[in-house]
């Protein structure tokens, strides 16, 4: 599932089951969507996207681990149209024709993309195998190669590093998701907040339980 833009208001005002499908589909985590429609409205995705990230940091380990898992291997199979398709498929853009037969040394360039995609592959799995979840990185403007030095030298991380470095990969993630997602139009002469106390960090409970159903 992919969404289009939304504006900021719409974000704020929809009905919470409404956003929180949205917003499950991005952050591929049931329990970070309900907290961030919980904590509505934001006066500007920035403030969304903080909050986002506070609240990840809040989550048990288990939950931000099924959500690392849920996000597709890098260089496996994506669905077409997806985000992590469209995230990837610069980093990834020589996979598809690799495996055609090469003609002369113009293609040279698909051959070693090719190589470096098969030795992701294979490191992942040993990454996967030594860490227990699945190699996470924001691939958006990462070529594969840069994509296989990080995850190269991302086995070599003690288990409390690497699972901090997984951890802000995936905040970095959403952030970029959200900001896709939800046009924050500011006026030339931006009225006064909406909510001028408004603090994301104090939002604990739920005003609500329409979300989480």
């Amino acid at each position: 599932m992919t969404t289009e833009s939304i504006p900021l208001e719409r974000f704020n005002t929809a009905a919470d089951s409404l956003i929180v499908a949205m917003l499950e589909d991005l952050f591929c985590s049931r329990e970070l969507a309900v907290r961030v429609v919980l904590a509505r409205p934001f006066g500007s995705v920035e403030e969304a996207a903080e909050y986002a990230d506070a609240a990840l940091f809040r989550l048990p380990d288990e939950v931000v681990r099924d959500a690392v898992n849920a996000h597709p291997a890098i260089g496996g199979k994506v669905a077409p149209g997806s985000h992590s398709a469209k995230e990837q498929s610069q980093a990834l853009a020589s996979q598809a024709g690799s495996s055609a037969p090469h003609r002369s040394g113009e293609d040279q360039g698909a051959e070693s993309t090719s190589d470096t995609l098969a030795r992701i592959r294979q490191v992942s799995a040993d990454y996967e195998q030594r860490f227990g979840y699945r190699y996470l990185v924001r691939a958006a403007g990462l070529s594969a190669a840069d994509i296989l030095a990080d995850l190269t030298s991302r086995m070599g991380n003690d288990d409390v590093s690497e699972w901090l470095i997984t951890r802000k990969n995936l905040a970095s993630i959403n952030d970029l998701r959200l900001h896709n997602a939800i046009a924050d139009h500011q006026p030339a002469h931006p009225a006064p907040a909406h909510n001028p106390t408004h603090n994301p960090s104090q939002h604990s409970a739920p005003r609500t339980q329409e979300a989480a159903s």
